[in-house]
């Protein structure tokens, strides 16, 4: 994984968008990435053996913005449109196939979140800057086996078994599927 994309960050550079159609974070955010890179590969080794990023990368990806790129502007995120979070995550890719993988992850979720009510999204954002890697993760969401969940006084009891979610290790808050009744 790590030995495979020694390219350096002039030519990654070269051949990510054209400047022209990012804007001015997603550039700035690229081009830090694209520094990282050499550092990310160094150290893939170890997040491969860890099964988890190590805490130099999680940390200056956090520094960088990529764990907020999907978060609305209002909760400190960048809100990327689809060109902005393509080049930062193809940039992040580079660096290490998994970082890449749970950035996009991240931004997804941060997105999907949303669709929750206000006070739920406002909950989840609440210790946003404090977490180094995606704040909230999804497991199961899609799948055909889920857990459960009934409605109680003052919310829902939800139980149930769900597979390994993108990002869990370092998630604050994590979106399962259920079957409620």
């Amino acid at each position: 994984m790590t030995d495979t994309m020694n390219a350096d960050a002039g030519t990654a550079l070269a051949a990510l968008a054209p400047d022209e159609h990012l804007t001015d974070s997603a550039r700035r955010m690229r081009d830090e990435v694209l520094d990282f890179v050499p550092e990310m590969q160094k150290l893939g080794l170890e997040a491969e053996q860890r099964r988890a990023l190590t805490d130099t990368v999680s940390v200056r990806l956090k520094e960088i913005g990529v764990w907020d790129l999907g978060a609305p502007l209002e909760y400190g995120g960048s809100a990327s449109g689809a060109r902005d979070l393509a080049a930062i995550l193809e940039a992040v890719s580079r660096g290490d196939g998994s970082a890449g993988w749970l950035a996009q992850a991240g931004a997804t979720n941060g997105t999907l979140v949303l669709a929750y009510p206000k006070s739920a999204v406002d909950e989840v954002y609440a210790d946003a800057a404090a977490v180094n890697g995606p704040l909230l993760t999804g497991a199961s969401v899609f799948a055909r086996q889920v857990g459960a969940a009934t409605k109680v006084d003052g919310g829902w009891k939800v139980s149930g078994k769900w597979g390994f979610g993108t990002g869990c290790r370092t998630a604050t808050w994590n979106m399962v599927g259920v079957d409620y009744h």
